[in-house]
């Protein structure tokens, strides 16, 4: 039985269902089957674009359509109508050598089309320009219920005007791509300059085009800088791996997405598997490890030249108890034959661990309280037992655990303040601990848009001077990965599934059948963080670097260098003024930040050409 009513809200009239006995449901003509029972489906998020789309030109009557395009993704939707201002005649990008950047576009239909195709024409040695179909679609809006917003969210591939599009169960199928008439289609643009390619302007065609109309011709116009962006060798960029599923892939194939994990930014992955840890001989003092399940990974990881840190863990004290047959309450003050076991236990690992030179740190019990007994003394004893420990706490938690903690993460609402991110700094540069926080990934509000992402990986990780950030979580979806709201009997608390990327199956609904990943638009925006961070280290250093060179010196070239880097220094201070701190204590969502991501791409502009200034410079341009 289905139940269906209007509603008013916000001045807009909005479709309500009620499922009861029939759990199915279409959404943005999809139709979704074994959604959570007794969801009432609401629509939010759906601000009306009211005005009439701008005048299309000749060329646009032509075509069938009007490109345009917003500073940020999560603005374009499928009613979206293009003001004047908003026109796309050309597009434009900026990039360093060996980066690779975003650039989107939006068509608005003014008529049906049918087969719609983006091609890349006039291609450029050193440059790459991939197009993507930006599929919208309907997500939860928050973490139980069935509310829901339409949102863009995966790139998915194109050519000969079909696109890749979700069918149920994690199966990519391909269809025609056709645009219903007064409606907004989504396309991203990925593009790339090799390592070696010269510094300069390049142009590309970008050609759009559909059945039996006109093609439309974007030029875009590349600058690449005389630069390579430097990655600090001190910072690190973490994310929740899943492993669980991805460990499921191939060796080559989950070679190939780890490099993809390094070449976005990612330097390390939590919770990969531990390996098979023995203790049928512990209450005669031995433990045995088998630590292949975890040297699988580290093989891999070491080709994909992700550094670390990486994290394991164990939950084994409850099998220790058993198997010492000792009587212990694991939320109390744990007895000393535990803590003895379980120190013995840590040495093992750690010992066994040693001569593959692998960068790792425990990490089992996670978010803490501060008066969770069995989480302190796990970590206590296995700091004690010489493993690193890592663990994603609050204030009054990390106080309670904090000397046996080398790696303390931190929530958000810690840090995402001066003070806050100040006093967490000094907590661990007292104990000499890595300071580290977390918050960027999929939580809520963060699909489908730039800003969250990119700033908090980004700005947010070089305001707050932390060692460490850390993005939750990889791929995570609970049974269809393509039904956001089908999760309850796997995750009564967050039934909302929790994908930074999408996973690709082969068969549907069967998790042994991952044969790859499905980039998003959130995915993106924590690549360009990671690019952000390095752009002001980038220009830090290099600044540094010149003074270095011209200390002593008073040719006229000298002089010009410095002229070069003190007008740089002007630029990185008030850049980084231009860019707030977060307003609210969380900082996660939507509204919480001051600024846009027109304001971050501002300032990414501002930074790379102080960093061309000076190195020009240099080179005595």
């Amino acid at each position: 039985m289905c139940f269906a009513y209007l509603i008013v809200w916000g001045g807009l009239v909005l479709m309500t269902q009620t499922l009861a006995d029939e759990q199915s449901v279409e959404l943005h003509r999809t139709r979704y089957t074994g959604v959570d029972a007794g969801l009432t489906f609401s629509e939010v998020e759906h601000p009306q674009e009211d005005w009439q789309p701008c005048a299309p030109t000749i060329e646009e009557q032509a075509s069938g359509f009007i490109p345009f395009t917003r500073p940020e993704t999560y603005d374009i939707r499928p009613w979206s109508r293009p003001r004047e201002n908003e026109r796309v005649r050309e597009l434009t990008c900026f990039l360093a050598k060996g980066e690779t950047t975003g650039v989107w576009f939006a068509i608005y239909a003014l008529e049906p089309l049918q087969r719609v195709q983006v091609e890349v024409a006039g291609s450029q040695n050193g440059i790459t320009v991939s197009p993507y179909y930006a599929h919208f679609w309907a997500q939860r809006y928050d973490w139980k219920s069935g509310r829901y917003y339409i949102i863009p969210e995966l790139l998915l591939q194109m050519e000969g005007g079909r696109a890749q599009f979700p069918a149920a169960g994690g199966i990519l199928e391909w269809r025609d791509l056709n645009v219903p008439q007064a409606e907004t289609c989504l396309f991203w643009l990925r593009v790339t300059a090799s390592q070696d390619v010269s510094d300069g302007q390049y142009t590309v065609d970008v050609v759009i085009r559909s059945a039996q109309k006109q093609p439309l011709h974007l030029p875009l116009r590349i600058t690449v800088y005389p630069f390579r962006l430097q990655k600090p060798p001190d910072k690190r960029w973490l994310m929740y791996s899943d492993s669980y599923l991805l460990g499921q892939m191939s060796d080559e194939q989950l070679l190939a997405v780890l490099k993809h994990m390094q070449e976005y930014g990612i330097d390390g992955l939590t919770e990969l598997p531990i390996g098979e840890i023995d203790i049928s001989a512990l209450a005669q003092g031995v433990v045995r490890y088998n630590p292949e399940p975890l040297l699988r990974w580290h093989r891999l990881l070491q080709q994909a030249g992700l550094r670390g840190p990486h994290t394991i863990g164990t939950f084994i004290e409850e099998q220790v108890v058993a198997q010492l047959g000792i009587q212990a309450d694991l939320n109390r003050e744990w007895p000393q034959p535990l803590r003895e076991a379980m120190q013995n236990i840590a040495r093992t690992v750690v010992k066994t661990l040693e001569p593959h030179g692998m960068d790792w740190l425990f990490y089992a019990w996670d978010e803490p309280t501060a008066d969770n007994v069995r989480a302190i003394e796990q970590y206590r004893n296995w700091r004690e037992g010489g493993a690193r420990t890592y663990v994603t706490v609050a204030r009054d938690a990390y106080l309670a655990a904090a000397r046996w903690l080398t790696h303390p993460c931190f929530a958000t609402d810690v840090i995402n303040l001066p003070n806050g991110a100040e006093w967490a700094r000094r907590q661990c540069r007292r104990g000499q601990q890595q300071f580290y926080w977390y918050g960027s990934g999929c939580y809520l509000f963060q699909e489908g848009r730039m800003l969250p992402n990119r700033y908090l990986a980004g700005w947010l990780f070089w305001k707050t001077k932390a060692d460490g950030q850390v993005s939750w979580t990889f791929l995570r979806p609970h049974l269809d990965p393509f039904n956001d709201f089908d999760g309850f009997q796997v995750n009564s608390v967050e039934p909302k599934d929790q994908c930074t990327l999408y996973p690709l199956f082969t068969r549907p609904n069967d998790p042994a059948s991952i044969a790859g990943i499905i980039p998003t638009i959130q995915w993106e925006a924590l690549r360009e963080g990671v690019q952000d961070y390095c752009y002001l280290y980038t220009l830090r250093n290099t600044i540094a670097y010149a003074r270095r060179m011209v200390r002593g010196k008073k040719s006229a070239w000298a002089q010009r260098v410095r002229q070069a880097a003190s007008e740089g220094e002007q630029t990185l201070s008030r850049v980084e003024q231009m860019i707030p701190w977060p307003h609210t204590p969380r900082g996660l969502g939507l509204g919480e930040v001051n600024c846009t991501n027109a304001d971050l791409q501002k300032a990414r502009l501002e930074l790379g050409d102080a960093i061309a200034r000076v190195a020009r410079a240099l080179q005595g341009q």
